[in-house]
Order: C-alpha cells, then sequence, then structure tokens
C-alpha cells in the first residue's frame, strides 16, 4: 500500500473525511490520477469505495478536472456494480452534463454512452440515489433524442421500473409537464 492508498484507508463516508481526502489531492495534485484510477477500480475493495466518495468531492467542485478523463470514465462506469461507489459516480456525471461547456463538447458516441449507462441505472435495481442521477442525467439529455421522454412516459404509465420511494417522483418531476 502506497502513502496516497495508507492515507485514503483512515477515512470514513462522513463528509468531514471526504473533505480531508479532496484536500489531500489539493495538496498534492500528482496523486489526482491515482485517485481517480483507484475510484473506477471495479473490484470494489474499501479503498476503491472511499476514493469514488473524495473523487465525487473534488469534481463536484470543479468538474473540468474530469473532462481529459472523461471517455476513460465513460469506459469504465458500466464495469461498476457496488451502489457505495455507482451513487458518486453517477453524481459526477450528472455534474460533467449539467456543466454548460462540458455539454457543448459532448459528440455522438459519447451520448450515446451515457444514455446506455444511464438507462443502465434506471433499469437496474439501483439504489434510489444512483436513480436520480441517471434519470437527471437523461433530463439533460432529453432533447437530443426524440424517443427518450416518450420512453420513460411509457415505462411510468407501465409501472416497469422497480418501485422505491422517490424514483417515480423523481421521474414525474422530471419528464410529465
Amino acid at each position: 500500500m502506497n502513502s496516497l492508498e495508507n492515507q485514503l484507508s483512515k477515512l470514513t463516508a462522513s463528509l468531514a473525511d471526504r473533505q480531508k481526502g479532496a484536500s489531500i489531492i489539493k495538496n498534492h495534485p500528482n496523486h489526482f490520477d491515482q485517485l481517480f484510477n483507484l475510484a473506477l477500480d471495479s473490484r470494489a475493495q474499501r479503498i476503491h469505495i472511499v476514493s469514488s466518495w473524495i473523487l465525487e468531492q473534488l469534481l463536484v467542485e470543479n468538474i473540468i478536472l474530469l473532462r481529459s478523463r472523461f471517455d476513460y470514465f465513460l469506459e469504465q462506469l458500466p464495469k461498476i456494480n457496488h451502489s457505495s461507489m455507482q451513487r458518486p459516480l453517477s453524481k459526477i456525471l450528472y455534474y460533467y452534463v449539467l456543466d454548460e461547456t462540458a455539454f457543448k463538447k459532448l459528440n455522438t458516441i459519447q451520448i450515446d454512452s451515457i444514455l446506455d449507462i444511464a438507462f443502465d441505472w434506471v433499469i437496474a435495481p439501483a439504489k434510489t440515489a444512483t436513480f436520480s442521477f441517471a434519470i437527471k442525467t437523461i433530463s439533460l439529455l432529453k432533447n437530443t433524442r426524440p424517443w427518450i421522454k416518450a420512453t420513460l412516459k411509457e415505462a411510468i404509465e407501465n409501472d416497469e421500473f422497480v418501485k422505491k420511494p422517490g424514483m417515480i417522483v423523481s421521474i414525474k418531476r422530471v419528464f410529465i409537464e
């Protein structure tokens, strides 16, 4: 275990610890790539989970850091199956698409990948937060593909979603006008 992993292994899910982890990276930016790779490691060991929480903390504040790594980020997301990693990573994806500059630079392949990932999170039995970020991400892209709104509206009407508190409310808030 190297020094960064050693420091991160002592942290918990608390906001204070996530901020502490983010400060470690801010003070040592040369560790960002290592953190990024740990956060996208599908083995989902504790160090990977903690790294994903810290990556969320960093990128929500400065989403531009993801820009040069975005294609790799998209490649890795479908491999992440642990819910404690999906939640922060789904939030990062949402914030990236929400960023106006990043949104304008998305190409067709990236949009298709984002939609595939987000719909997988919607269809699979994802936790409510991951589901909600996926729905919000799809909502941001709903005008890029004419079929999105109709597909989700039909799914709502046919009760095709896993019923969890907040899920249907999230969908209706975004798609039913």
